[in-house]
């Protein structure tokens, strides 16, 4: 659901830690995460991985070499499926907040702690852990999602564009919600640090 007001969320902060007291704006620019998949590459020795794993033999790879490749395909499902959900989201649902630009949070601390947790179990975050869970009041343009969709990275690319629509779609029952918001932030207190 959309709304313009304010409201007190959980945030799971991957980088920089906040403190209380600081103000946030989200929405116009790249955030973290936006920047992130914008600029992701994959070599190898230097090398581009789709022409590595072409040329050479899986027996003479070494361990390092075969998790990169494994990072790879990780990546790249995750940046076709942001990318289905982003193309959905502009055409369809443009006032709706993009994936790329807003802050992402949670309405309990249960869901942010669970969040931390999975952030930690995937190793999304190239190796490091999220750094603190903080309180926040928000305000803006608050959408909630089901975080539930974003978990089936390998589906045809005809799935992923349902799931997007199912995505955008305003919903009342929630399996794993998110909120996406554009707007600003305060930092009110730090519930956990890592």
């Amino acid at each position: 659901m959309i709304a313009e007001k304010e409201k007190i969320v959980f945030h799971v902060v991957s980088h920089n830690k906040l403190s209380v007291g600081q103000h946030l704006q989200f929405g116009k620019a790249l955030n973290r995460f936006g920047e992130r998949i914008n600029s992701l590459e994959f070599k190898i020795k230097g090398e581009d991985v789709n022409q590595f794993v072409m040329i050479h033999s899986l027996n003479s790879i070494s361990q390092d070499e075969f998790n990169e490749i494994k990072r790879y395909v990780y990546e790249t499902c995750l940046i076709t499926r942001e990318y289905a959900l982003e193309t959905v989201r502009a055409k369809f649902f443009a006032k709706r907040p993009s994936r790329f630009k807003c802050l992402y949070a949670c309405e309990t601390l249960e869901q942010a702690e669970n969040w931390a947790n999975n952030l930690k179990r995937m190793n999304r975050l190239n190796g490091t852990t999220p750094l603190q869970i903080v309180k926040l009041r928000v305000k803006g343009n608050i959408f909630k999602a089901e975080g539930n969709l974003m978990l089936r990275n390998t589906q045809s690319m005809n799935s992923k564009f349902q799931m997007a629509q199912d995505y955008w779609q305003e919903k009342t029952d929630f399996v794993e919600p998110e909120l996406l918001i554009e707007g600003e932030a305060e930092v009110l207190q730090i519930i956990k640090e890592f």
